[in-house]
């Protein structure tokens, strides 16, 4: 399966989920990097997402995978920042 694909449906299951939906896709984007999806990739398609999310208006969602978007580029607390 394609990389950017797995990442949205992973991001829409993660959202489904009943607690911490953020902390789902965190398990998520670590498992694609070790996969070997580029790290710049992987944070402009989350973006690309959140965006459409936006479009959709989904703002609850939107909001989720704002917050998840925050472990790849490092404005967490420092023991969630996916390094």
């Amino acid at each position: 399966m394609d990389l950017k694909k797995k990442l949205i449906e992973g991001i829409e299951i993660s959202l489904k989920a009943e607690k911490n939906p953020d902390l789902e896709m965190r398990k998520l984007f670590i498992e694609l990097l070790k996969e070997g999806y580029n790290r710049k990739q992987l944070d402009d398609d989350v973006t690309e997402y959140m965006l459409f999310l936006r479009k959709e208006g989904r703002e609850r969602d939107e909001d989720w995978v704002l917050e998840a978007g925050t472990y790849l580029d490092g404005y967490c607390a420092p023991h969630m920042r996916i390094d």
